[in-house]
């Protein structure tokens, strides 16, 4: 028989072998030294367990920081491209230049998120896909789009509306389908109006207060499409107190003014254009006008959809 010890607070605990037929020997413990080797075990680890405990919650009461709870929805997309460092910074300095986190921004009251109802029904779930013509230098990075939050009661004025163009007669489909609420990208929910430049128009009936301007071009296929700019204006000639809430015309080519904004991949979730200035104050208008040129492929301006979310 052989014997194997073991100390634990200053008291020695025994296991002994036993040699059985086969030349092995297999460890027994001394059944009552290992009931109280285990109570001791038990009562250790609720210690630690604890300790942990009154850790975490020592600065409840007592001062010092403590973990913010999550934000609200508004955080949970990205708000932005990743920053890019000026030219020239080394490593060293960007890592001593790295912002500090910022707490999640509030939701403003009485203010809800946007619903595009972009459920699994209501689009066409293409395939991502890349135009394989030539690129524009003003693409912007594909990344998730914030929540855009808009006051209770707001909803798409647009809808069932009458629709004007540039063209008095369509390639494919009927101008009124561009306001019918169907955002599907096949083949008889598209409205193509020709090779570009285009124009689409939505008669709002009276002067609405503006949030925002959702568009959808065609996007079962990706395309990338020049020279989109969005307007509000009070007549239907789009003459009488013009504004312009979106223009990615980087070179004028449209004769409109050089535009700041980005290209874009049409996608089923669309291109939502704010219509808020600075301060948060919504535009007022009757008449939205999306001017679109050729895809950067030479497609022609095919249209799905454009909302209109006010009041």
């Amino acid at each position: 028989m052989q014997q194997l010890s073991v100390r634990l607070m200053g008291t020695r605990y025994t296991m002994r072998s036993v040699k059985t037929v086969g030349a092995e020997h297999r460890w027994r413990p001394d059944v009552s030294e290992m009931r109280v080797l285990a109570s001791l075990l038990c009562a250790a680890c609720w210690g630690c367990a604890g300790a942990v405990w009154l850790a975490g919650c020592g600065d409840r009461d007592g001062g010092g920081s403590t973990t913010q709870p999550a934000g609200p929805a508004s955080a949970k997309p990205p708000t932005s491209a990743p920053t890019t460092q000026p030219a020239g910074a080394g490593g060293a300095e960007r890592a001593a230049t790295k912002p500090a986190a910022t707490a999640p921004a509030a939701v403003p009251a009485a203010m809800v998120e946007l619903d595009l109802g972009l459920t699994i029904d209501a689009v066409t779930r293409a395939t991502p896909g890349y135009t394989k013509g030539i690129r524009p230098p003003h693409l912007r990075e594909e990344v998730k789009r914030k929540a855009f939050y808009v006051p209770e009661g707001t909803e798409n004025v647009a809808l069932y509306t009458h629709v004007s163009s540039s063209e008095k007669d369509t390639v494919l489909g009927d101008l009124d389908q561009i306001t019918d609420g169907i955002k599907k990208s096949e083949v008889f929910e598209i409205v193509d109006l020709g090779v570009g430049p285009r124009w689409a128009q939505v008669d709002l009936g009276r002067m609405r207060e503006i949030h925002a301007v959702a568009i959808w071009h065609f996007y079962k296929n990706a395309t990338i499409y020049n020279d989109v700019i969005v307007q509000v204006a009070d007549d239907e000639a789009c003459a009488r107190n013009v504004r312009t809430l979106f223009n990615n015309d980087h070179d004028n080519s449209a004769g409109m003014g050089k535009g700041t904004d980005t290209a874009f991949y049409t996608r089923w979730w669309g291109e939502l254009v704010s219509g808020r200035d600075a301060e948060g104050t919504p535009v007022r208008g009757r008449y939205v006008r999306v001017h679109t040129a050729a895809g950067v492929g030479g497609e022609s301006v095919r249209f799905v959809e454009i909302d209109v979310y006010g009041k």
